[in-house]
Parts: C-alpha cells; sequence; structure tokens
C-alpha cells in the first residue's frame, strides 16, 4: 500500500506540469516518451523484446508520430491525413523486414506488434491533437476524467453491489452492477463538471450530445479495461510494466484512456457532427 501512494504522488507531481503546460512543447514531449514507454512494455509482455530490428521500428514510430502529426498539421484534414501517411509507412516498413526474415518470424506475431504500436501510438497522439482544437484544454483532459471517473464509480458500485460476473474469462473481480455504476455514475460526475463549467462561463454545452457521447465514451472505456486485461491474461502477465510500483506500467494506467482519445478526437473535430461546445 506504501509503494502505491508514493507512486501515485509521484504520477500526480508529474502529471500536474504537463496539464499545467499543455499549451506548450511539454505536451507533445511527454506524449513521445509515453508512446515509446507504452511501445517497450507492450513488446516486453508479447515476448518479442529481443526483437530488435522490429522494436527499433516501431520506437521510430512511437516518437515520430506525436511530434511530426503534431507540429506539421493545422486542421483535421492534415491532422488525418498526416496519421494515415505515417501509419502507412510504418505498415511498409514492417512488414518489409518480415518479407526479408521469412522463416525467422512469425506473421501473427509481427501484426501483434504492428497494430499495438499503432493502437497505442494513436491514442498517444490524439491527446496532442485534442489540445489543438477550440476549447483544447478541455477536451484534452476529456479521455482522462471520463475514464478514470468510470473506474473509480465502477470500482466502488462493483464492491458495495456486485453480485453477477461481468466477463469472468477476462477479468473475474468486474462485476454487470460495478459496470452498469461506472456507466451512470462516471458519466453523471463528467456532465455535473462541464455542467460547472458552464455556469462559470467557460463552455456552453451541447447538453444532449454530451449526455450521448458521454455514455458512450464511458462504456468505451470499460471496454479497453477488459481488453488490456485480455491481453494481459493471454500472455500470463499481471501487469504490463513496473513503471510505477504497485500501479503497474504506462499501459495498464492509460489503458482505457487510449481506448477513447482518438475516438473523441475525430468526434470534436469533424464538423459534420455536432461539436461537444459552440
Amino acid at each position: 500500500m506504501k509503494s502505491r501512494i508514493i507512486s501515485a504522488l509521484i504520477g500526480i507531481a508529474v502529471f500536474i506540469p504537463i496539464i499545467v503546460f499543455s499549451d506548450t512543447i511539454l505536451l507533445p514531449i511527454a506524449a513521445t516518451a509515453f508512446s515509446a514507454l507504452a511501445v517497450v512494455e507492450l513488446f516486453r509482455c508479447i515476448g518479442a523484446s529481443r526483437k530488435y530490428m522490429f522494436l527499433t521500428v516501431s520506437l521510430l514510430f512511437a516518437v515520430a508520430f506525436p511530434l511530426l502529426v503534431g507540429f506539421f498539421t493545422e486542421d483535421i484534414l492534415s491532422y488525418v491525413g498526416m496519421m494515415a501517411l505515417i501509419a502507412c509507412a510504418y505498415f511498409t516498413v514492417m512488414f518489409c523486414v518480415l518479407v526479408f526474415r521469412t522463416g525467422k518470424e512469425r506473421f501473427s506475431v509481427v501484426a501483434q506488434m504492428t497494430v499495438g504500436t499503432l493502437y497505442t501510438t494513436a491514442g498517444f497522439t490524439a491527446l496532442v491533437l485534442l489540445r489543438e482544437l477550440e476549447h483544447g484544454f478541455y477536451l484534452f483532459l476529456m479521455p482522462f476524467f471520463i475514464a478514470w471517473m468510470t473506474d473509480i464509480m465502477a470500482y466502488f458500485s462493483g464492491r458495495f453491489f456486485g453480485k453477477h460476473k461481468l466477463c469472468p474469462a477476462v477479468s473475474p473481480k468486474k462485476t454487470v452492477e460495478g459496470a452498469l455504476g461506472g456507466l451512470l455514475l462516471g458519466s453523471g460526475v463528467c456532465l455535473l463538471a462541464v455542467f460547472v463549467l458552464d455556469r462559470l462561463s467557460l463552455v456552453s454545452p451541447n447538453y444532449w450530445f454530451l449526455i450521448v457521447t458521454c455514455l458512450l465514451l464511458s462504456a468505451l472505456s470499460q471496454i479497453g479495461d477488459l481488453f488490456a486485461s485480455l491481453i494481459k491474461r493471454e500472455y500470463g502477465v499481471k501487469d504490463f510494466g513496473n513503471i510505477m510500483p504497485g500501479h503497474g506500467g504506462v499501459l495498464d494506467r492509460f489503458d482505457s484512456v487510449l481506448f477513447i482519445t482518438t475516438i473523441i478526437f475525430l468526434i470534436a473535430g469533424t464538423t459534420s457532427l455536432p461539436p461537444f461546445f459552440f
């Protein structure tokens, strides 16, 4: 318990400056660092940490993606275009390496490396891009707030009311009651926070759209948590990493956040859909 508390305090001490100075180069640098650490944890989890050629290519992608997309684009179309271009380049290089190592590497393993790296890196990159949009400070915090409030409310709901197992083959402790509590109470806390910001005249939310979106993102954040548990259970590991003793690694802390950041970015940045704030 002591190590968990100390790790949590250190994590907060690191996270607060990133929030305060999120409109500076600190955010892309932090996203790049987290992205690279997440790739290393992923490769270690699937037993590919010694596949140095693939790891090197993936780390270069994890470093380049948040920096290039953040610095060389100006609108949603150029964001998505740059993301697609860099992702295709990474995909191509990974499978070119595989072709020349036929017989030494398995396609299924390389596919896991590639998809996992794309997933984690796109999530951290989306955090950088969210900050660049209108009302970017609030949109940047949105995935953290929704995911973590959902997780907290699901924990207490499951602890006090949980009776029916949600997905015992993946996560034996999670219950249907906990999931519903996380969905409703987590979304409710997020909506309350936006209401307070509205009263302070900081934002003007589209409440109906926000309600639907919060419920959807809350549900998806829980799926993201289960998805991470599925990977760990398949490979027989308790945590992806140990950078935060008692809490695990980067992927353990950001699993549910990463599952929804890209979705929030695409919704908030697509003008054909109702905005979160207007």
